[in-house]
């Protein structure tokens, strides 16, 4: 009986290998960068980004799994245009570009006498990766507080975010290993009972 069962574990650990599709996490950037019309606060920092002027892709900053998509030629469509950071919620989504696309989850703020940052944390999502936690940070200079302004921005969308990493886990091959420990200790124990 032991033998049967340890050979039905290898089958469906087999076909469970034969079958799995290699999927990783998204690893990698590229930067956006252009023409906006941006409306600080009295405090300098960033309440809304209208970027119906002008945007690029920085061909030469595309970097890792973005590298067979996203080249200087892709266009970046903004679902939430202008942005406007109070009205954001978790889960919308805020750009997609060549089959990523980008969902918010939170933001932070940086300001002093140079540049504004705003940093945005969200899962990028495509049919080839694992949703993965992406960081979009922004820099934007030249504008006074309190008022609306075109400037220029310039932009980063790193994958997986600098502060966090996760490595998800396929199912089937998590039940596969619990299978073969499952028989082992089977076997283990029909050895000591003889």
């Amino acid at each position: 009986m032991l033998k049967k069962l340890f050979a039905a574990t290898l089958l469906l650990i087999a076909s469970t290998a034969a079958n799995a599709e290699i999927m990783q996490g998204i690893n990698g950037s590229f930067g956006v960068g252009g023409f906006a019309a941006t409306t600080l606060d009295l405090d300098g920092d960033i309440v809304a980004i209208d970027f119906s002027d002008f945007s690029f892709i920085a061909d030469e900053v595309v970097v890792g799994d973005y590298q067979p998509y996203i080249s200087s030629s892709s266009i970046i469509n903004y679902d939430v245009n202008p942005l406007i950071l109070a009205d954001l919620t978790i889960g919308d989504t805020l750009f997609n570009i060549d089959g990523f696309t980008f969902d918010f989850i939170s933001f932070t703020q940086t300001t002093d006498a140079i540049s504004n940052g705003l940093r945005i944390i969200g899962d990028v999502s495509h049919v080839d990766f694992f949703t993965t936690e992406t960081e979009w940070f922004f820099s934007i200079q030249g504008l006074t507080a309190g008022n609306t302004g075109t400037a220029i921005y310039s932009s980063t969308i790193t994958s997986p975010a600098p502060l966090r990493v996760a490595v998800p886990v396929p199912e089937p091959g998590t039940l596969a290993i619990f299978a073969v420990g499952l028989v082992a200790l089977g076997l283990r124990r029909k050895k000591k009972a003889v």
